[in-house]
């Protein structure tokens, strides 16, 4: 087995529920998660900076998240990463929704990435996982007006 992998400070994914699933949450938190790993290329990571994993829980007619909103779940030494949990309360979305919803959860991370890592008594450089988040930020910013639109 290989000890390779790719250094990834922030990943963004999801957990689909079955059927049902919020669709259009789904497709901009993966589009969050392109721009984050888009966002990687080129950047020097040191073996000590820590990250920032956030999982989108989308409840369908098979599984459903226990809670809903943002909570902070737990660090991986193996990754150097705090997981948040993001539960999408369920219902519709249409693609404007989504988009902020997927948007205002991320700021929230970025929010209180530093306070779990405080809590959790862990320390290390956070600079380059800021940066990226903050990229995608302003990327889902600058995507904001056309979120709607079909051809996004």
């Amino acid at each position: 087995m290989s000890d390779f992998r790719l250094p990834t400070l922030v990943r963004i994914s999801m957990i689909e529920g079955g059927a049902g699933v919020a669709r259009a949450v789904a497709d901009a938190a993966g589009r969050a998660g392109r721009h984050a790993l888009e966002l990687h290329d080129g950047l020097d990571i040191g073996a000590d900076e820590i990250g920032l994993r956030v999982v989108f829980m989308l409840p369908g007619t098979i599984w459903r998240p226990p809670f809903e909103g943002l909570r902070a779940g737990g660090w991986s030494a193996r990754l150097r990463s705090v997981f948040f949990e993001a539960a999408v309360p369920p219902g519709h979305y249409d693609r404007r929704a989504a988009h902020a919803y997927v948007q205002a959860t991320l700021a929230s991370a970025r929010d209180r990435f530093h306070p779990a890592l405080h809590r959790k008594r862990k320390t290390g450089p956070t600079a380059v996982a800021d940066a990226i988040l903050d990229g995608v930020l302003e990327r889902l910013e600058a995507e904001r007006e056309t979120a709607g639109r079909p051809e996004w």
